[in-house]
């Protein structure tokens, strides 16, 4: 799965494990060089002096709400209220590392996120907390469960609540009734607004997930650092249905080699041999750089993280839940 199983291609042998808070995204959809981390749709702007992604997260991981904003009920789509959360239910790999979404390994990915988001075993939440006239508060989280009605947020790889743009008279994509393709950039269609996510190369979004039987698809041998795959300079492009039950965007992020050769991975199931690099890991885990091979490093997400790292961008979809996400336990 994304990220969190990883894939595997039988044709080439090439293996990868990347996100997917949700997210699990890649630093810019075929970006590359010097640039900032940028979505298809964003100008070419520069909000910092180094020229990175600006970081919208709050000081202290939460901040105060938006100002005109109740966490009750909002103003736009008929029935909804806050907080609200939607998991994936589509992805479209379009960026991995230094290929794009036409390559093996790309589409071996989004086959094995698809099959694992399916059957819940990849659960990455947007959640809105609170929403006021343009801005909002919005955490990426990863779920566990079974089934949509009773997922829970993995409570280690939670991330901080994150201050988020929010335009409601903003349409910039709808779902795509294009045969393996999740989302495209909207023309007319009506909306209930759009948000931007923009966080920077220090911000780090957890992508959790586990097996049915609870065995972790990832794992640290530091106890204190979360079983999930570290995502950094997260951003999004979000557009929200008219009804405001479905989302449809495009997000991308940043995995460091460096932290990618910390973990140790599965691929579809935690099974088979030890491996002493990885032990007090699931039987079958294997150091993710292994895993990696025919994917390189990618020069826009290298450049926005000042070390080698790999790219993940996706288009995606995602529905609302029928109940309000707690953290599990």
């Amino acid at each position: 799965m994304p990220f969190s199983q990883g894939i595997f291609s039988a044709r080439t042998g090439a293996c990868l494990v990347t996100i997917a808070s949700l997210c699990v995204g890649a630093c810019g959809g075929g970006g590359g060089g010097d640039e900032a981390n940028q979505l298809p749709t964003q100008a070419s702007a520069d909000d910092s002096d180094s020229g990175q992604a600006t970081s919208l997260l709050t000081a202290g991981g939460s901040g105060d709400a938006p100002s005109s904003t109740t966490a009750v009920a909002d103003s736009t789509g008929p029935g909804e209220s806050f907080p609200v959360a939607y998991r994936f239910d589509c992805v479209d790999i379009q960026v991995v590392g230094d290929v794009d979404g036409t390559a093996l390994t790309a589409q071996a990915l989004e086959n094995t996120w698809t099959a694992d988001i399916m059957n819940h075993k990849l659960n990455m939440i947007f959640e809105i907390v609170a929403r006021g006239d343009s801005s909002a508060m919005a955490a990426i989280r990863s779920g566990v469960g079974t089934s949509d009605s009773d997922l829970c947020a993995e409570a280690s790889s939670e991330s901080p609540v994150v201050d988020v743009g929010y335009d409601p008279a903003a349409s910039l994509y709808v779902a795509s009734s294009t045969q393996g393709e999740c989302s495209t950039a909207a023309a007319e269609e009506p909306s209930g607004g759009s948000y931007s996510v923009m966080l920077g190369a220090a911000d780090t979004v957890y992508i959790y997930a586990q097996d049915t039987d609870g065995t972790v698809f990832n794992c640290t041998a530091d106890d204190a650092t979360p079983d999930a795959v570290p995502v950094h300079a997260l951003q999004a492009e979000v557009t929200v249905s008219p009804d405001g039950t479905a989302l449809a965007g495009y997000l991308t992020g940043c995995l460091l080699r460096a932290e990618a050769e910390l973990l140790c991975s599965c691929l579809g199931q935690c099974a088979g041999t030890p491996t002493p690099a990885c032990a007090g890991c699931p039987d079958g885990s294997r150091p993710l750089p292994v895993l990696l091979g025919g994917v390189n490093p990618s020069p826009n997400c290298t450049g926005i993280l000042g070390a080698d790292a790999f790219d993940l961008g996706m288009g995606f979809t995602a529905s609302a839940l029928p109940n309000a996400l707690m953290t599990c336990g």
